[in-house]
């Protein structure tokens, strides 16, 4: 039965695309259990600091294990490049106009269908296992989960002991809480686990024996924030690097730990595993910024995206899905791998039939950050990316991908009509950009 199944799937989105699947996995759901369903993001963490993505250091050798088991998205987008605006956006699939969790004072919408909501009336057992202090659950992210364990419900979120929240909650531990949920399941429903990795966050102090990876030994941890927006010695910038590094290299032995008990207890081709990261890092690429929160530079905004899916879904292990695709289609896609609809207030898609394809359509993505007390918005579709300045009535920043994909060289000039494919994006950087963006899903590919 599972074969047929499978054919039927396979044959749809072979011939009628991505909307057809969707369809397809609801009808045949009722004939075959849904999979288990876990998603593991680490905060902070770049796609071009993975061998998979090419890195020239060591730093994933489980991560690109795992890859090659699996389907990677070569550029996947994240909506903000700090924590809060971009795991809501993961969550509710809207940019971060539409959900409102744009700092910790923002009013987010508590109505917003959530991806552990949409799973719970799927039948699945939900639980949250996060290391990071602004995924509190006064800032609503605990929606739809039975079980969330922020690591900070008795802390004063903001204060000093967010700091001594990192330190406590590393990988290992987080590892551990999520093995034991995952060994004393309720085993009569399908599982849905959320695991949130801290490590690879700033202020980069690995773990022994990690701290000795990479010659980031003897690294002097001074305050990452305190060098940011400040010129930095070679030498120094590059100890900041390998530090970082190393605590990338810690987290994957911990993400190895965590597949492992996975597969053995809840099966691989029961399971769908999916990896990202919340957003990326920035080491002085743009003004001399570290860390991250600072603006919309692609060194912030492009994250791992590794979906590995279960029996039944087709696919191509090893292979890599060209094009953009962005954290918005993770809700829909896992919401289909269960059987489900997603949402029609969703703004993004699903992924299903990229596995086949090989290629995911580049598609608007809204962009928002203000953590550094300068609310910027942006809009990325592949080929070009514009960036505003509040009240978002224009760009001041034009990058034509293409040509130049480091981001180096504006294109904007004051008076000076955009290049046609740039002025189109303009409207989604607007006031209502996000509906448009929402409102146009249904002619998106």
């Amino acid at each position: 039965m599972k074969t047929a199944a499978s054919l039927i799937v396979f044959f749809c989105v072979l011939f009628s695309g991505s909307e057809c699947f969707s369809d397809a996995a609801s009808a045949v759901s009722p004939a075959v259990s849904r999979p288990n369903i876990v998603l593991v993001v680490f905060d902070s963490l770049r796609a071009d600091h993975l061998g998979c993505y090419g890195y020239h250091r060591p730093t994933s050798p489980a991560i690109d294990s795992f890859a090659a088991s699996a389907v990677r998205f070569a550029f996947a987008c994240a909506s903000s490049s700090w924590t809060q605006p971009s795991v809501m956006s993961l969550f509710t699939s809207l940019p971060p106009e539409l959900h409102g969790r744009t700092s910790p004072s923002s009013k987010h919408d508590p109505d917003a269908p959530a991806l552990a909501s949409e799973l719970s009336a799927l039948g699945y057992e939900t639980v949250a296992i996060t290391a990071n202090p602004m995924l509190h659950r006064r800032y609503g992210y605990s929606k739809g989960f039975r079980h969330y364990d922020d690591y900070s419900v008795f802390m004063d979120v903001g204060s000093a002991s967010d700091k001594a929240a990192r330190k406590s909650a590393m990988d290992p531990v987080v590892t551990r809480l999520a093995s034991a949920k995952i060994k004393n399941r309720d085993s009569s429903k399908p599982l849905f686990m959320l695991v949130f990795y801290m490590d690879p966050h700033w202020d980069y102090l690995p773990r022994p024996p990690y701290d000795a990876d990479f010659g980031a030994a003897g690294y002097p941890a001074p305050s990452i924030l305190s060098l940011s927006g400040k010129p930095a010695a070679a030498a120094l910038s590059d100890r900041v690097v390998r530090a970082y590094d190393a605590e990338i290299r810690g987290s994957d032995d911990a993400f190895a730990s965590l597949l492992e008990v996975i597969d053995s207890s809840l099966g691989s081709n029961r399971t769908a595993v999916v990896l990202c990261a919340d957003h990326g890092e920035s080491f002085w690429e743009h003004r001399n910024f570290t860390a991250h929160g600072n603006d919309l530079y692609d060194e912030e905004l492009h994250v791992p995206l590794i979906i590995r899916p279960p029996a039944g879904v087709p696919f191509v292990p090893g292979s890599v899905v060209s094009g953009q695709a962005a954290l918005v289609d993770v809700a829909p896609t896992l919401v289909a791998i269960a059987g489900g609809t997603p949402p029609a207030s969703w703004a993004g898609r699903s992924l299903l039939a990229s596995f086949v394809s090989g290629t995911a359509d580049p598609v608007p993505v809204i962009l928002d950050t203000s953590a550094s007390g300068r609310h910027r918005r942006g809009v990325r579709d592949g080929n070009w990316k514009l960036i505003a300045d509040s009240p978002f009535d224009s760009p001041s920043e034009v990058y034509n991908l293409a040509s130049d994909p480091d981001e180096t060289n504006n294109l904007f000039a004051d008076g000076a009509p955009l290049p046609s494919g740039a002025a189109s994006l303009v409207p989604f950087l607007k006031p209502g950009g996000a509906e448009i963006r929402a409102s146009a899903k249904e002619n998106m590919p």
